[in-house]
């Protein structure tokens, strides 16, 4: 069997400190005058998004960190507030701005960093070479299982931090890509629910064609 070094090292810990807290725009850097009333002015860019009920305030969202050291990588949250532009602001469910844990995290994010939940299978057999996410330092991570080992462990190596890390099955999901509000893949047992009512959908379409030749 094919097998690489098993390197346990840790990743960069996902505390306060090491996450960065939302920037504050100071007074001082607000513009000072308004700006001319013959001069054009910039339209602000619409979101559809924020018609989407997976991103409505309250809705359980994961987060895409594009913090150095932990770009790529997504955080279970809340969207708590909607605007008409691409932009959202959500609060940790894990992260705190304090190092006791009592103040959850808030930011201001853009659409392309949060997604639904992704799905998971409940119980499925992960293989060599299978593209993953695993449940790391309070965040998802994706990697690629490079051993599967007779403990019923799992080596994944990450790609972003050239670390390889073993895992549980309980602590992998496989990898998963939110494109124009599907998930693809499309989870395991979706794909052929789906072929099944576009046959019957197709079969109830000639049947009505059929009566009304009739």
């Amino acid at each position: 069997m094919f097998s690489t070094p098993k390197l346990f090292l840790s990743f960069p810990s996902s505390t306060a400190n090491s996450f960065p807290s939302p920037s504050i725009l100071s007074r001082s850097s607000a513009p000072k005058s308004n700006p001319s009333p013959s001069r054009p002015q910039k339209m602000a860019l619409k979101s559809k998004s924020n018609q989407d009920p997976n991103f409505k305030p309250g809705s359980k969202v994961e987060i895409m960190s594009d913090e150095s050291g932990f770009r790529g990588s997504f955080y279970l949250g809340t969207v708590v507030k909607a605007t008409r532009t691409p932009k959202f602001t959500v609060q940790y469910e894990k992260l705190f701005e304090d190092e006791e844990g009592t103040k959850p995290l808030q930011e201001t994010v853009n659409e392309f960093q949060i997604r639904p939940i992704a799905p998971r299978e409940k119980k499925r057999e992960f293989k060599f070479s299978e593209e993953v996410d695993a449940f790391h330092n309070d965040g998802w991570w994706e990697g690629v299982i490079t051993e599967v080992n007779e403990n019923g462990k799992f080596a994944v190596f990450f790609r972003s931090t050239k670390e390889q890390i073993e895992f549980v099955e309980e602590d992998l999901r496989l990898h998963r890509e939110w494109v124009n509000g599907e998930w693809k893949p499309q989870l395991e047992g979706e794909e052929a629910k789906g072929e099944k009512q576009e046959v019957k959908e197709k079969g109830n379409k000639k049947e009505k064609e059929t009566l009304r030749r009739r």
